[in-house]
């Protein structure tokens, strides 16, 4: 699972969950057989593989758009509407969009924004 999204964990939540309600009461009266187990597996195949696919359609699409540019990234529209709502970004020092940072990017060696935690 990728990292894109932040839905690992959200996935993982939900399998658990699945196999808590379908093994509950056949691991209580030990009655598990594989069956119990390939039910769970079927039922969160679909979901875990769109995920991915979607996972991967975004890291190909954008993101790895971005990393192969050699243009410095323009700030998405969410940042700038987060602007207008609490101050610029760039002012909460969140995000320092209006200089170059002293690093370039190793991957095209051009300069990116620099994001501060």
């Amino acid at each position: 699972m990728s990292p894109i999204g932040g839905v690992g964990i959200n996935m993982a939540v939900q399998d658990a969950v699945a196999a808590a309600n379908r093994l509950a009461s056949p691991l209580r009266n030990g009655e598990l057989r594989d069956d119990d187990l390939r039910a769970i597996q079927d039922r969160r195949t679909l979901p875990i593989r769109f995920t991915q696919w979607l996972q991967l359609t975004i890291q190909r699409r954008i993101i790895g758009r971005v990393l192969e540019s050699q243009r410095r990234p323009k700030p998405p529209l969410f940042f700038k509407l987060f602007g207008i709502f609490s101050g610029s970004a760039s002012h909460s020092g969140l995000v320092d969009w209006d200089r170059h940072s002293s690093r370039a990017c190793a991957h095209t060696g051009s300069q990116t924004p620099v994001v501060h935690a």
